[in-house]
């Protein structure tokens, strides 16, 4: 488990993760957090607080474009088709 915690009124953003029954501070690489549970969830922490949406979308997108998050993809499509759980479409008559 992992949380984010923004504090605007600060200025100061805190990541936390759930490690061994206590949550430990995450640390931003190069100003942005890189989720461990939720791989490709990037934030860029200082343009969030500048308020830079452009940059915060880019590093969103950077991580998502990320081999951690492919990785994160193909296993959950591999373990939909084998588990036979992948959900279907139904077309219903007009």
């Amino acid at each position: 488990m992992e949380f984010p915690c923004i504090q605007p009124e600060k200025k100061k953003i805190i990541w936390f993760r759930l490690v061994k029954n206590e949550y430990v501070e995450l640390k931003a690489k190069g100003g942005i957090y890189r989720s461990v549970v939720f791989p490709g969830l990037w934030l860029d922490s200082k343009a969030l607080q500048a308020g830079n949406s452009a940059r915060v979308l880019e590093a969103l997108r950077e991580g998502l474009d990320s081999p951690e998050h492919a990785a994160l993809l193909h296993s959950s499509r591999c373990g939909q088709s084998m588990s036979g759980s992948a959900p279907t479409a139904t077309r219903r008559a007009a």
